[in-house]
């Protein structure tokens, strides 16, 4: 990767040293992002440009939390399922009262207004004008311009503080907004109106937008479409939310009585939805799941990204329709997105935690992605189940990121140790004994791989897990479901370019982003049916795959070489694979077996 540096003196706002008799000795508290191939400057950065900054202050036992993470989310440990609450993680690993006050004292005093602090007391946020995050930060800022035509701001040289408060400090987001982090939505290139003669997929029409029970899922208490989103998916040879739960063996939950109610999903957004739309999608199911927004530093309005928002929350209402849904809006920049995970961690009010935005490893660089990990330590910690989208690239993920590369790449948060990545089948035959490739189209492919910061974990063993492929590093995804458009979800969506297509507001989309909601419902209603929380999951999950042979439905063809330039990489095997992970959900074994 090439790394292109400017320095303060040519193209940045020169950093200012604290008014003081004597200038106080500086530590580095960061690093300069590496620019993508093609990076133009662009001169300075204006000095009252407003900039969100998000510090994670170190844990005062690191090591204490990750052992105490572990212990907890390991099936057979004396700890396993005795989670804590925020104030017990704040008091036994949060960072000293000291720390928080003398950085607050220092931001303050350089002009900055100190914001919410979150993440159980691990992230500072912080805000100002450029002129004085570059004086606190003893750096400078420059403008560039990427080869896409995007325009950027980054840090040109490593920032410093002073060295006494250096120590506390673990990472610095905000100085550079070069990382973009992007929803895992597809839409098809093209959406047959209904009427066309593709096959339907499921139930036929009968009127317009009012709720029919058309299926048998639906009388034991599923969600069942409106003739208008049946008419879209029979039209687009699609799938609506029963016939989805009815494939992946919701229906034994409904059955029981199980539809979510008492629990809480948080959605991890990067731009805001239309209650219009969602308003449309509930009529037509039914539905009257509560549904409310928790913005972070502002949010961010309705837009091109509207369309992964909607998608997450109308997947996760229509599968899981009593579950409490709560929408975490944050700015679509690193220090927005540290935010707004630090603040699920702080509020611990859901006990399923669903993201769908990332981007490859190397695009977003080891601070952001070190400042994740912690707080994904302390929610498995809590108790919350993360589940993320693993993208729709294929095994080349920073194929769509500023580095424009065919390289072998993961993505992040799925690629994270304590999160549960998702990847994406083809669902070419619905039913209770479903058909799945590994999805790889025109349109995209599951994101997979090995990762390249972090090793295997002891949890991540079983048939197929050391393949030809391993080499001692996290392998990605850990389970999947149906991603590939060309079979894909339902959803009602308005605002934005993506959304304009045939079926006025009725679309069908793709991509990781339906298949890891898909298993945020299935988690919501494992929780209800056991009385409890299942925490990080992953663990009991590769336990249940070696014991069960029929918790998961194995996907045993195809690859996800998006391009087709790595030789294959990675291909649909028996057992464990990087293009599908354990295969799709069995809900009629895996839901009851969640929490044994």
């Amino acid at each position: 990767m090439l790394s292109v540096l400017f320095t303060a003196t040519d193209y940045s706002l020169a950093a200012a040293a604290p008014t003081s008799t004597t200038a106080p000795e500086l530590a580095p508290v960061g690093t300069v992002p590496n620019l993508a191939p093609g990076t133009q400057s662009e001169g300075q950065l204006q000095s009252q440009t407003s900039i969100q900054l998000s510090i994670e202050l170190r844990s005062s036992d690191p090591s204490g939390l990750i052992a105490t993470a572990e212990a907890i989310s390991t099936p057979g440990s004396p700890q396993y399922g005795q989670f804590l609450t925020p104030a017990q993680i704040q008091s036994r690993f949060g960072p000293t009262q000291a720390s928080k006050t003398a950085l607050e004292s220092y931001l303050t005093s350089h002009g900055l207004t100190i914001g919410s602090v979150v993440g159980d007391g691990l992230v500072v946020t912080a805000s100002g004008p450029a002129s004085s995050v570059t004086a606190a930060m003893h750096t400078g800022i420059a403008r560039y311009k990427q080869r896409s035509g995007r325009l950027v701001y980054a840090n040109t040289s490593a920032p410093k503080v002073p060295s006494a408060l250096a120590p506390s400090i673990a990472t610095v987001n905000g100085l550079d907004d070069t990382a973009e982090l992007q929803p895992h939505v597809v839409v098809p290139t093209s959406v047959p109106s209904p009427g066309s003669t593709t096959a339907p997929k499921s139930p036929a029409p009968s009127s317009s937008d009012s709720k029919q029970s058309t299926s048998g899922a639906a009388s034991s208490g599923a969600a069942s479409p409106c003739a208008a989103a049946s008419g879209a998916a029979s039209a687009a040879g699609a799938y609506s939310a029963d016939v989805l739960a009815n494939t992946y063996g919701f229906d034994s939950a409904y059955q029981a009585g199980d539809l979510g109610k008492g629990e809480t999903v948080a959605v991890f957004e990067l731009a805001g939805y239309s209650q219009s739309n969602l308003q449309k999608f509930e009529r037509c199911y039914g539905l009257d799941p509560p549904v409310r927004d928790v913005k972070i530093q502002g949010g961010d309005q309705a837009g091109d990204g509207s369309i992964e928002s909607e998608l997450d929350i109308e997947t996760i209402m229509s599968l899981a329709p009593k579950a409490r849904v709560l929408v975490y809006e944050a700015p679509p920049t690193t220090a927005g997105a540290l935010a707004g995970y630090g603040m699920i961690l702080q509020d611990d009010k859901a006990q399923v935690v669903s993201t769908s935005w990332g981007g490859c490893e190397q695009a977003l660089g080891s601070s952001f992605i070190d400042s994740e990990t912690t707080i994904f330590e302390a929610m498995a910690a809590q108790g919350q189940s993360v589940v993320a989208a693993s993208g729709d690239s294929g095994s080349e993920d920073c194929l769509d990121s500023s580095l424009a590369s065919n390289e072998l790449a993961v993505d992040d948060p799925a690629s994270q140790q304590w999160v549960t990545g998702v990847g994406g089948t083809d669902l070419l035959s619905a039913g209770t004994v479903p058909f799945e490739s590994a999805w790889n189209d025109s349109s995209g492919s599951g994101g997979c791989g090995l990762s390249t910061m972090w090793s295997l974990k002891d949890w991540q063993k079983g048939s197929g897990v050391q393949n030809r492929f391993s080499n001692g590093f996290r392998e990605v995804p850990d389970v999947s479901a149906s991603a590939s458009p060309a079979n894909g979800y339902v959803i009602y969506c308005t605002k934005g370019n993506l959304c304009k297509g045939a079926g006025k507001g009725w679309i069908v989309v793709g991509g990781t982003s339906a298949a890891a909601p898909l298993w945020a419902a299935l988690i919501a209603l494992a929780d209800e049916m056991s009385g409890g929380k299942a925490g990080f999951v992953s663990p009991l999950l590769y336990k249940l795959a070696s014991h069960s042979g029929n918790a998961f439905h194995d996907v045993t063809t195809g690859n996800n070489d998006f391009t087709g330039t790595n030789g294959g990489r990675y291909p649909a095997t028996g057992g464990y694979d990087q293009a599908t992970g354990l295969g799709s959900p069995n809900g009629a074994v895996l839901i009851p077996a969640l929490h044994t």
